[in-house]
């Protein structure tokens, strides 16, 4: 739903989009990459270790905004209604 709500403001908008950072490589959840714009949803499947991720996006984060890139976190530990992930994108 994240995706669907960003499309319509970004048309060009990707998921899954790889980046090779000065460590590794990522894949960013949603990217405009024109523009450097990164928004990833951060959902309790994916963060059930909140210490280890908390450490990793961080430093993810950082990696990314050297490189310019600017980092939207969308974080829920339920399922957002479409309309709550709206409300939320409206904030970036």
């Amino acid at each position: 739903m994240l995706f669907e709500v960003i499309k319509k403001k970004y048309p060009t908008a990707i998921l899954e989009y790889e980046v090779k950072l000065p460590t590794r490589k990522v894949f960013l959840d949603i990217a405009v990459p024109e523009l450097k714009l990164n928004f990833e949803y951060d959902g309790m499947h994916w963060h059930t270790n909140q210490k280890k991720s908390k450490y990793n996006d961080t430093q993810r984060d950082k990696e990314l905004t050297d490189l310019g890139w600017t980092v939207f976190r969308f974080q829920y530990y339920n399922n957002p209604t479409t309309q709550q992930l709206r409300e939320e994108f409206q904030k970036c």
